[in-house]
């Protein structure tokens, strides 16, 4: 099952940028960001700060490991909690279901370029893109790697910003680790925390679509349990009357009164 769903949500996901309404509304959630922070992009702001092409600092590969630990760090979560505590597995799978099917809601509802295929705020050559740093970064450290690592994990469809998966897969560690230790839950804090700046720093993301990942996370951490053990036995006990209604045995059926 937990295989199924995310081969689900990456094929679903896929199709969201296919449609007229994509090429309509991708760069609304680019518009809605300067609004916020006063017609600049923050992914433009922290670059121009903190990143210099020609001398990667050590938060340069620390923002990119972190953003890369996303294809290893919730499945490994997964893993533990399926292997040692199955219920408690069952409440993330769930959770995380949820979350991707939100999320599907969004990308159709609001498909986004994410900030490094974000236009110029103004039409000027001098006008400072945001850009893709973990590309040089893969490159620094082994490129062949980084493509053939792409290939397989890679991006499925690029205007998919809105709302941020990796940082709402991400934030649901945080609920998890309250199951555990003080340790667990700084950690898990530090981790939530690094991947929210490293996706906004790294221009994969705006700071709207790392909010709202957070928001749907946490929402669907409780609205998980409701739904699964309220509304969905209650949806299934509707059915099931049904069910029984048709195919209860014939000497049950109402007599027939026709001439």
């Amino acid at each position: 099952p937990y295989a199924a769903v995310w081969f689900l949500f990456t094929f679903i996901r896929s199709l969201a940028d296919e449609t007229t309404w994509a090429r309509r509304v991708n760069t609304v959630a680019a518009d809605i960001e300067r609004w916020i922070f006063n017609g600049e992009l923050p992914t433009i702001r922290l670059q121009a700060e903190l990143y210099d092409p020609f001398d990667l600092k050590w938060w340069d590969y620390y923002l990119t490991f972190v953003h890369w630990s996303y294809f290893l760090i919730p499945h490994g979560v997964a893993a533990f909690l399926w292997w040692k505590y199955p219920a408690r597995f069952l409440q993330f799978l769930r959770t995380m279901t949820l979350t991707l099917v939100l999320g599907l809601v969004l990308y159709f509802a609001l498909p986004s370029n994410p900030p490094w295929m974000a236009p110029d705020s103004i039409n000027s050559p001098i006008a400072p893109p945001a850009l893709r740093i973990m590309e040089p970064i893969a490159v620094a450290i082994g490129g062949g790697l980084y493509q053939a690592s792409y290939k397989i994990v890679g991006e499925s469809n690029p205007i998919a910003a809105m709302p941020s998966i990796h940082m709402a897969i991400t934030f649901i560690l945080v609920p998890v680790s309250y199951w555990y230790g003080r340790v667990w839950r700084i950690l898990a804090w530090l981790y939530a925390l690094s991947m929210g700046f490293a996706l906004v720093y790294l221009g994969e993301h705006y700071v709207i679509d790392v909010v709202i990942g957070s928001l749907i996370a946490l929402y669907s951490w409780f609205a998980a349990r409701t739904w699964m053990t309220g509304v969905f036995p209650a949806i299934w006990r509707m059915f099931q009357g049904r069910l029984w209604w048709r195919t209860r045995p014939s000497s049950q059926q109402p007599a027939d009164t026709g001439a």
